[in-house]
C-alpha cells in the first residue's frame, strides 16, 4: 500500500494502476456496457497483491462507474476532461500533497 493520508478516509482501489490508498479519487459514471468499466488481468493482480478488500473490489466491478486516482483518470483518458486540468495544476503532487492543493483550490477530494 502506498503512503496514506490518514483521518477518516476510504481506502480505495484504482482500476488503472491497481493501487490501493485512500489518496484523492475520480468517480465517473458511465452509460450501460460502456468498455471502460473493464478491468484488465493486470490491473486485478496488482489490486488482489496490494490488499483490496471485497467491499473495495464490489466497487471496482460495479459496471456503471469507473474509480481512479486523478493522475491516473488524467493519464488514461478522463472521460470528464476535468482531471486533466487538475494534473496540470497541481505538478505532479500525489496523495497528501495532491489533496493539500485541492483543498487549496476549494475542490473536494
Amino acid at each position: 500500500m502506498a503512503d496514506l493520508i490518514g483521518g477518516d478516509r476510504p481506502l480505495r482501489g484504482c482500476e488503472v494502476c491497481g493501487g490501493v490508498d485512500d489518496h484523492p479519487r475520480e468517480v465517473t459514471l458511465l452509460p450501460p456496457n460502456d468498455p471502460r468499466a473493464v478491468i484488465s488481468s493486470e490491473v486485478m493482480d496488482k489490486l488482489l497483491k496490494n490488499g483490496i478488500s471485497g467491499a473495495m473490489l464490489q466497487e471496482l466491478l460495479d459496471p456503471s462507474s469507473v474509480v481512479r486516482h486523478l493522475d491516473c483518470c488524467a493519464h488514461a483518458g478522463c472521460p470528464t476532461g476535468k482531471c486533466n486540468q487538475l494534473v496540470e495544476d497541481w505538478n505532479g503532487k500525489v496523495g497528501k500533497g495532491m489533496l493539500t492543493h485541492l483543498e487549496s483550490k476549494g475542490v473536494k477530494g
